[in-house]
């Protein structure tokens, strides 16, 4: 029972694993074992998951319960990370840690998931904090740095424009061709035309 004079309600969740110690070295890292969430309703909604599908077991319980830990996670992270921005000497993953990771990367296949993973961040905190930051989505980010390498390719080289597009990680010639005009304004081949 909480009344409007409790300064304290007590919700917690207890779990172990392999990848545990890992996850929990990490957290340390941020030098933070408090703080402040500048987003209690997130946890509130995780706590909430967590304990609806424990007490309803099903055949999915196990995978169930580990993607809502992996949320949580990935909230607990992200917030001892931002909460210690402002503390000197703590190390920290910043939105340009991953940006430039994007431009190191870019031929590879990248997700939101890839990147959540990664970075121990909510993928949807990660949306949110990128596009402030650098004022594009986090995919509108790296198409551009695809755009940019497939230029130079198509200028510098005499690559094909198909072997640009699998090299800059923007597929096939038809989506490559799509993408390009869309962001250029103009078609491959007139683009290379004028630099030739």
């Amino acid at each position: 029972h909480v009344t409007s004079m409790d300064l304290w309600k007590l919700s917690w969740v207890h779990f172990n694993g392999i990848f545990m110690p890992e996850i929990y070295r990490k957290y340390r890292e941020c030098g933070l074992p408090v703080f402040q969430a500048p987003h209690m309703d997130s946890y509130l909604s995780a706590f909430s998951d967590l304990y609806e599908i424990a007490s309803s077991p099903s055949q999915t319980t196990d995978i169930e319960i580990n993607t809502a830990l992996s949320r949580l996670l990935s909230l607990l992270l992200f917030d001892a990370r931002t909460a210690g921005d402002s503390q000197p000497g703590l190390k920290k993953t910043s939105m340009s840690d991953i940006k430039r990771y994007l431009e190191e990367n870019y031929e590879k296949k990248i997700t939101l998931d890839d990147l959540s993973e990664r970075y121990f961040i909510n993928k949807y905190y990660l949306t949110r904090v990128f596009k402030e930051q650098f004022g594009l989505s986090i995919m509108d980010y790296l198409q551009g740095v695809r755009i940019t390498k497939a230029k130079e390719q198509l200028r510098f080289t005499d690559k094909s424009a198909e072997v640009i597009g699998q090299e800059c990680g923007i597929g096939d010639i038809y989506y490559f061709s799509r993408v390009f005009k869309t962001v250029e304004g103009i078609s491959i081949r007139e683009y290379r035309h004028q630099w030739k």
